[in-house]
């Protein structure tokens, strides 16, 4: 076995002068085994000392392509995370007579119940997987938001989440997305904020809304 390795390295040494001297062909990574960008007498004995007598080396160059292409073929099976906040800037009143504070927080100034919606762009084909709403409550009643699709014939309901009362700051989450699948075709999208009347008027505040989707590769 060793003499085969021997005789083998020795002819491929006077193949590669050869070569050397009676042609001028570009350097092929495939015969630069140990990678270290020369074609010389180390990838040839590294060659034959594995590969002798026991067959065929592997080309890495079909090796290396067939390894991306399965890793891509992993990649699309893979769903892509992300995340749209909605700020109080996004909202406005239903009722333009309403009195609502928006800052960094919705607050509602009136009297009665303040609702207010705001338009989201959600990625087409995305799955929506959970709504989670940030408010402030310190009284009896509840914040409540609501994500819809609508057309021009009517609406669904996607999400609900509503405060706790009387606990002061927090988040709610809904992971029960109905009708998930975001369809720009057919529908457009939005919140939809119910705020309180407080005698402080900022018993109830609504601060932002976080909508988690996962998007195919």
């Amino acid at each position: 076995m060793k003499s085969v390795t021997i005789t083998l390295a020795i002819l491929l040494i006077a193949s590669f002068f050869l070569v050397g001297i009676t042609s001028s062909t570009p350097y092929d990574p495939w015969y630069d085994f140990d990678d270290d960008g020369d074609i010389d007498i180390y990838d040839i004995v590294d060659i034959a000392g594995r590969y002798g007598a026991t067959g065929t080396p592997l080309n890495k160059t079909e090796f290396l392509l067939e390894l991306e292409a399965r890793i891509a073929a992993l990649e699309t099976r893979i769903p892509k995370e992300g995340y749209i906040s909605v700020p109080p800037a996004a909202f406005v009143p239903v009722d333009n007579t309403k009195q609502v504070l928006t800052t960094n927080y919705l607050a509602n100034y009136d009297a009665s119940i303040a609702a207010c919606v705001g338009s989201v762009q959600l990625p087409h084909g995305a799955t929506i997987t959970s709504v989670a709403v940030y408010w402030r409550d310190v009284g009896t009643q509840d914040v409540m938001t609501r994500l819809r699709r609508h057309n021009l014939t009517h609406w669904n309901e996607m999400a609900y989440v509503q405060s706790i009362g009387d606990i002061g700051f927090g988040a709610t989450v809904d992971i029960s997305i109905d009708y998930a699948t975001v369809d720009n075709s057919r529908y457009y999208y939005y919140l939809g904020v119910d705020i309180p009347p407080s005698a402080s008027h900022l018993d109830y505040q609504f601060y932002y809304a976080v909508i988690a989707y996962e998007y195919p590769a």
